[in-house]
C-alpha cells in the first residue's frame, strides 16, 4: 500500500511516504504539547504547497479530529490525518 502524496512546485515532483508525513506533522507541533492546532496545521499545509491552507485545515479537522476537540492529537489522530493527506491532491500556489 502506497501512502505517499505527490506535490509539484516549480516543475519538481515530490512524493512523501507515510513516515515522512508523520515526521513532518510532528515537527509542526511548535509548543510540544502533543497536538496540532489550527495554526500548526496551516503552516504544515503551506509547507506542502497548498494554495489554500486554511481550507485544508478545515477539511483535515473534519476528517481526522475524531473527538471534535478542534486539534489533532498526535498520539491518537495522526494516522487519520496522514490518511486524509495521502488521499488528497493539493492545489498548488501558482506564484
Amino acid at each position: 500500500m502506497n501512502w505517499g502524496i505527490e506535490t509539484t512546485r516549480c516543475d519538481v515532483s515530490v512524493t512523501y511516504t507515510e513516515a515522512q508525513l508523520k515526521e513532518m506533522f510532528r515537527r509542526y507541533d511548535r509548543d510540544g504539547d502533543g497536538s496540532l492546532n489550527w495554526q500548526d496545521l496551516k503552516m504544515a499545509f503551506s509547507s506542502l504547497g497548498s494554495a489554500a491552507p486554511s481550507c485544508r485545515v478545515f477539511r483535515a479537522l473534519r476528517h481526522a479530529d475524531g473527538n471534535k476537540e478542534g486539534y489533532i492529537n498526535l498520539d491518537f489522530e495522526l494516522d487519520n490525518l496522514v490518511k486524509y493527506v495521502s488521499n488528497m491532491v493539493i492545489p498548488l500556489d501558482s506564484s
